[in-house]
């Protein structure tokens, strides 16, 4: 191994041990972290840092704040934690879940790459774990019960990531409104994802849960048929046909094993008139459910996780190699994190473990693919905190429907998770 491929020495930051660069962006670092306590006590995790000359920028700060107040109310099985914020030498820091998997986008590539389909209790059963959590954050309240009207606004592939053991958790609320953001958010602003924005979104109209669901019910659309729902073009031709949508399109004429229960759910989701939809996240996802139950109940996590491993084998196999070396790191010394305690936009008030969730934004190095889940085997995505209002980010490259229909399985496959005959597992 020549010098230039060497990983680079461990450093401390507060009681981090930065052990893996992930990725950097115009804002920071992210990086494969170890917290180790006594008596051997270790946990991987992820650290993004804040570039120095913003930590000392007020209006940065305090969009560093809001998001705090907002997320640290968050705590769900399925939305992806953060464990501690503060500041070390200089920079902000947050640390977040480590969450061993692969992310939507990365799994749709994977399987098309070997012409095969997502199995539909699959596909089903991940879509329930994330409405699952977008419900929770719909409906959360603050300590004194003032809703927080939290809006993700960035649901898409990327930010929904499925693990190797079968857990599902949506990631990235760095662009989510809220009913204190809201105020100082503009509304003319168009803040999103290419190919997954409702229309009323892509109109810059104010939002509520059920553009999230949309792009959810987007989202398990294209895990069905592997093809797009919003063909790829222009950034023009997209916004367009986002803007314009005149009614859901079609299911069953790209994946023919898709009864007309599940088909009329979806339309309904992805009405092009929000007062035509599913009131609530909850509704949609006891939608998917009640289609879970009729095929037989979810597969089971565990055989849901084998399948996801089986199908993105060399993102399992680089996240172990990654496991491997935080183990082997030798742990060094920490020092006293100082942290925000002012709840001023001044400061930060620390935030506790397991009460809040990251954001994800795409680095160049290829490793981050196995921390962060194994994410993509070719430009894989790293967490990184995303405050600002941010660019529309393209749509995942998927086939359009009219090049392409779903790929069929080869003969004699045998998948992991079983058929819809198999007994009910835990959703």
């Amino acid at each position: 191994m020549s010098q230039d491929t060497l990983p680079p020495e461990p450093r401390m930051l507060g009681r981090y041990q930065l052990v893996e660069p992930l990725g950097q962006g115009g804002m920071g670092e992210v990086w494969l972290a170890k917290l180790s306590g006594a008596a051997g006590f270790e946990k991987p995790c992820i650290v993004k840092t804040v570039l120095p000359a913003l930590a000392k920028d007020p209006s940065f700060v305090q969009r560093f704040q809001h998001e705090a107040k907002v997320l640290v109310h968050l705590s769900h099985a399925g939305i992806a934690q953060v464990y501690d914020m503060g500041e070390a030498q200089g920079s902000l820091y947050m640390a977040l879940e480590y969450v061993p998997g692969v992310n939507l986008g990365t799994l749709t590539e994977q399987v098309l790459a070997k012409g095969e389909r997502i199995p539909v209790r699959v596909a089903l059963a991940i879509a329930c774990q994330a409405a699952e959590g977008l419900a929770y954050a719909h409906t959360k309240v603050a300590p004194d019960g003032t809703p927080l009207q939290v809006v993700h606004r960035d649901v898409s592939p990327q930010n929904v990531m499925v693990g190797f053991e079968g857990e599902v958790k949506v990631i990235d609320f760095g662009i989510a409104r809220s009913a204190a953001r809201s105020q100082a958010t503009q509304t003319a602003t168009v803040m999103g994802k290419l190919g997954y924005m409702a229309p009323e979104q892509a109109r810059a109209e104010a939002l509520d849960a059920r553009a999230d669901a949309y792009a959810l019910a987007v989202v398990l659309w294209e895990l069905l048929t592997l093809t797009a729902y919003v063909p790829p073009g222009t950034v023009g031709e997209m916004m367009a046909a986002m803007v314009t949508a005149t009614a859901a399109r079609p299911l069953r004429s790209l994946r023919a094993e898709v009864d007309e229960a599940l088909e009329a759910a979806l339309l309904k989701a992805l009405a092009p008139r929000k007062e035509d939809r599913y009131p609530t996240t909850e509704a949609f996802a006891a939608a998917l459910q009640a289609e879970l139950r009729r095929l037989g109940g979810a597969p089971p996590r565990s055989e849901l996780g084998a399948w996801v491993k089986s199908s993105c084998s060399s993102a399992f196999e680089a996240n172990q190699r990654l496991l491997s070396r935080i183990t082997s790191v030798k742990h060094q010394a920490t020092t006293e994190v100082p942290t925000m305690t002012d709840p001023s936009p001044q400061g930060l008030r620390p935030l506790n473990t397991n009460e809040a969730i990251a954001s994800i934004q795409r680095p160049k190095w290829p490793l981050a693919l196995a921390a962060l889940g194994a994410l993509a085997a070719l430009g894989a995505a790293g967490y990184f905190l995303v405050l600002a209002p941010k660019p529309l980010d393209p749509a995942p490259t998927l086939p359009s429907p009219s090049a392409t229909a779903a790929p069929t399985a080869p003969t004699g496959a045998k998948p992991v998770v079983p058929p819809t005959t198999a007994a009910p597992g835990p959703g």
